[in-house]
């Protein structure tokens, strides 16, 4: 009898035990989470302005230069072989002002639908 009892409060410590790991792998898992979206968002605040005064091309080159990195926003967009929107609609969406340095953005399915685009009907 006395051996069964020590089992079980074996048992319970190891239980125990466990539960504290884990605990503290879900804690370690938040601090983590906490410090992406803190960097995110310094890193969000910190992006420059580039809304040079002159838009002399000596001017945005000595920025460069002087921080060491081009600023690029890449998108590429799925218009679902729909019309796109005005320009004045995809420059608000797509373009915010004085952000980066150079803009690329890459279309896809423009003119047909995904049926259309994979079968070659000619």
């Amino acid at each position: 009898m006395l051996n069964l009892r020590q089992n079980y409060n074996g048992l319970n410590h190891i239980v125990m035990i466990l539960g504290i790991i884990i605990i503290i792998i879900i804690i370690i898992i938040i601090i983590i989470i906490i410090i992406i979206i803190i960097i995110i968002i310094i890193s969000v605040l910190n992006r420059p302005n580039l809304d040079f005064e002159d838009k002399n091309i000596d001017t945005i080159e000595g920025w460069i230069m002087d921080n060491k990195k081009v600023l690029i926003r890449l998108v590429t967009w799925n218009l679902c072989a729909q019309q796109p929107p005005s320009i004045d609609d995809i420059s608000k969406i797509l373009i915010p002002m004085n952000k980066f340095h150079f803009y690329v953005i890459g279309t896809e399915e423009c003119e047909r639908s995904i049926a259309q685009s994979a079968i070659n009907t000619r």
